[in-house]
């Protein structure tokens, strides 16, 4: 082979290799000897949600000696979060996070039958929510069944805390499989 055609084979290897990288269907990210990212194919990006020029790729330490993307710059790790995690807790456990006080006669709107309070507050811990039994400013939801005080209701708009009827979250409930 003369050296056009060595030239020649090393273009196509070039634009096969490329090809290969911009339509994988896995991550391909290239790096350097000095932990430089090279490449940051398109499954990449969706994957990890940056671009090559965002990427960050540290050493890790300890027994394992790869190269990871640093997720520890808390701007790649909120969008990393905000955008991998949290849709997935939201899916698992829907009132994740959120510290409810119910209050009121609540009533299972399938059947109308009444539910005890300690039973739909296990409903809604299922589904990720802590419980508590009185408004406070920690409090982000009151959730309100028939012939509710108003004085929760005042304390709760006081406070900024979200008043909710209880059928609203009856629908989440039932819409996690958790009801």
């Amino acid at each position: 082979m003369d050296s056009a055609d060595s030239k020649h084979a090393g273009l196509d290897r070039t634009a096969l290799l490329a090809a290969m990288d911009e339509t994988s269907f896995d991550a391909i990210i290239t790096i350097n000897a000095k932990g430089i990212v090279q490449s940051f194919n398109p499954a990449a990006e969706r994957l990890f949600g940056y671009t090559p020029s965002e990427a960050r790729v540290s050493t890790a330490s300890g027994k394992w000696q790869g190269r990871v993307i640093d997720y520890m710059s808390q701007t790649y790790f909120l969008r990393y979060w905000n955008t991998n995690v949290t849709p997935l807790l939201i899916d698992a456990a829907p009132l994740a996070g959120k510290t409810l006080v119910i209050t009121g006669t609540i009533g299972d709107p399938r059947s109308g039958e009444k539910v005890a309070r300690p039973a739909f507050q296990r409903l809604c811990e299922r589904a990720g929510a802590s419980t508590a039994s009185s408004v406070s400013a920690n409090t982000d939801m009151l959730i309100c069944g028939a012939g509710v005080g108003a004085s929760k209701t005042a304390k709760a708009e006081k406070l900024g805390v979200e008043i909710v009827d209880q059928d609203e979250i009856w629908r989440v409930l039932i819409a996690a499989g958790v009801a």
